[in-house]
């Protein structure tokens, strides 16, 4: 149940909305109805479960912005929702800042009381959400998981621990970022309990931290987890497993001007040396072949899906000049970025 707490300094306001809004219908709870933001205040410091305050922005002693300001700044986990005569971009503006959930312009008629029951009704259902979201990120159950993944080395078992749109749809980047930080942290503890290398996890979560969607932390983590069961015994390390990891960040920050190896190094905290040693006794090319490698790859890609000119993908690529993208395309597939585009659409067509 939602529990809601109204300020107005206007007493029919405060009686018309506490009579208007079907708080059975809503699931919610009107805790209060205050005349004024010094008395939510003092509610909110009685109450530590207030999950809605809708409040007038023009009030005595502290007026709705500062209310807000206040939640925000205390870090309250309740969400506003401002009521105002006032239309001005100033004040809606000073509300966004605030965190405020929406602003609604008085005099609040049959539309605008439609409009907020409908967000007091989003609100309830992201707290249900959240609830929910809490419950399944910090139950024992995904420790046991992701621990029996790890020591049965089951890959199938770890794509499905983190493959969870199915269950909850939508998810924010910072939940799932923290769902995978909880599950690192679980392999984490278990490898370390057995005397095992936990450098892979360690370095997986210092990128997940991060990265800014969601599909970049599934893929690193399902290769992390992959080189983390390459590690068999007490006190064993992998090369693998930070390969993997460079690998993974190559492949994100591919079209980026500033990818080089001293780049790939400095986000593993390594020297580039050091990093370069790792590729080969992993079997791979050095690591600056190994970018290039990519990059062509890439490049060849655009080429024959396109219809950008070859200066247009050279600076896509990062490569500012044009004919030193040419020789190296060359060099790496025996034709020319012209040639290669030839080649695409005659097999193509």
């Amino acid at each position: 149940m939602l529990n809601v707490l109204i300020a107005d300094d206007d007493y029919n306001a405060r009686v018309g909305l506490s009579e208007m809004l079907d708080w059975t219908k809503l699931d919610a709870h009107l805790v209060a109805a205050v005349e004024d933001g010094e008395k939510v205040i003092e509610v909110l410091e009685q109450h530590s479960n207030i999950d809605l305050i809708i409040l007038d922005v023009c009030m005595p002693h502290m007026d709705g912005l500062a209310v807000a300001k206040y939640v925000r700044d205390k870090h309250i986990n309740t969400d506003v929702i401002l009521l105002s005569a006032h239309a001005e971009f100033e004040y809606a503006r000073e509300a966004l800042r605030y965190g405020v959930r929406e602003y609604i312009i008085k005099p609040i008629n049959r539309a605008k009381l439609n409009q907020l029951t409908e967000a007091i009704e989003t609100v309830q259902q992201e707290r249900v959400h959240t609830t929910s979201w809490r419950h399944f990120l910090y139950s024992a159950q995904r420790q046991e998981d992701i621990i029996g993944a790890l020591d049965s080395k089951n890959v199938t078992a770890a794509e499905a621990l983190i493959d969870i749109e199915s269950q909850f749809g939508k998810i924010a980047v910072k939940d799932f970022r923290d769902y995978c930080l909880r599950l690192l942290d679980y392999m984490r503890e278990h490898l370390k309990s057995k005397d095992m290398d936990t450098d892979i996890c360690d370095r997986t979560a210092k990128i997940i931290r991060d990265f800014t969607d969601i599909q970049s932390m599934k893929s690193l983590f399902k290769e992390s987890f992959k080189a983390l069961i390459s590690i068999d015994a007490p006190g064993g390390k992998t090369v693998s497993g930070v390969v993997v990891i460079a690998k993974e960040y190559i492949n994100t920050n591919i079209l980026s001007s500033e990818l080089h190896s001293s780049s790939v190094a400095s986000y593993l905290k390594l020297s580039v040396d050091h990093l370069s040693r790792l590729f080969k006794a992993a079997g791979e090319e050095s690591l600056s072949d190994y970018i290039i490698k990519v990059k062509m790859e890439k490049a060849k890609e655009i080429i024959a899906n396109t219809s950008n000119s070859i200066r247009q993908i050279a600076g896509i690529l990062g490569y500012s000049d044009p004919g030193y993208f040419v020789r190296v395309f060359k060099k790496k597939t025996g034709v020319t970025p012209t040639e290669y585009r030839t080649i695409s659409k005659e097999e193509s067509g």
